[in-house]
């Protein structure tokens, strides 16, 4: 028996007009449908794809360094 953990961790392609794109990536996210016309900020997408390298992977990895585990 063979367990391998892998932490695939994306971070920074989504769109986003505050880096000067046309447009945010709102379609990446939970809600089916953009909330905010084309052009304005998504602040809700942006704020989910910023969790990830904000808290999550932070809290995965301090996970697997409190049991032991590779990663």
């Amino acid at each position: 028996l063979a367990v391998n953990f892998v932490l695939n961790y994306e971070e920074g392609a989504e769109y986003s007009i505050a880096d000067g794109d046309g447009h945010t990536d709102a379609s990446l996210s939970e809600v089916a449908t953009p909330r905010v016309p084309r052009g304005d900020r998504d602040l809700g997408a942006e704020s989910m794809f910023e969790y990830g390298s904000r808290v999550g992977f932070w809290r995965i990895h301090r996970l697997f360094r409190d049991h032991g585990l590779p990663l």
